[in-house]
C-alpha cells in the first residue's frame, strides 16, 4: 500500500469490497478532518485506493500520527518513515484487514511519531459500519 496526504471526494477502492464514501469524505473536510489514501496493489497489480478520514476532531494525536506516517513526513532519521510500501499481514474476508507494521511485517512492530507507543486518547468511536479505521494497539 503506499499512502499518501489529503484527498478529497469520489468513491473508494474496486471490485466487491468498494464502498461509495463520497459524500462522508466531502463532510470530512468540511468538518476539518485530514482524508488520506492508500493506492492498493494485489501481486504488483493495481486494486484501488482506499480513502479514510481521520477523526482529528475526538482522537487528534492518533489522527496526526497516521497522517504522517500516511505523507512520509515522519522523519527521525531524515527520510520518511511509514506506509508507503507496506503490507496488509492479516485478511479476514468480508470483515477486515490488518496492515501498517513497516517494522517488522507482522502487527508485532512499533513505531509512532511520538517515540515507540502513545496513551490511548479514547474509545468515542464505534464501528457502525464498513469502512471505519481503527489504529491497533499493543495494550496498556
Amino acid at each position: 500500500m503506499s499512502g499518501s496526504g489529503a484527498a478529497a471526494g469520489g468513491g473508494a477502492g474496486a471490485g466487491d469490497y468498494s464502498f461509495d464514501l463520497g459524500n462522508s469524505l466531502q463532510a470530512a473536510v468540511a468538518r476539518g478532518n485530514p482524508v488520506t489514501f492508500f493506492d492498493v496493489a494485489i501481486g504488483g497489480t493495481p486494486a484501488g485506493r482506499i480513502k479514510m478520514e481521520l477523526f482529528k476532531d475526538v482522537v487528534p494525536r492518533t489522527a496526526e500520527n497516521f497522517r504522517q506516517l500516511c505523507t512520509g513526513e515522519y522523519r527521525p532519521t531524515g527520510l520518511p518513515v511509514g506506509y508507503k510500501d507496506c503490507k496488509f499481514h492479516r485478511v479476514i474476508k468480508e470483515f477486515m484487514l490488518q496492515g501498517g507494521d513497516f517494522v517488522k511485517g507482522d502487527g508485532t512492530g512499533k513505531m509512532c511519531i511520538y517515540g515507540t507507543q502513545f496513551a490511548d486518547e479514547n474509545f468515542t468511536l464505534k464501528h457502525t459500519g464498513p469502512g471505519l479505521l481503527s489504529m491497533a494497539n499493543s495494550g496498556p
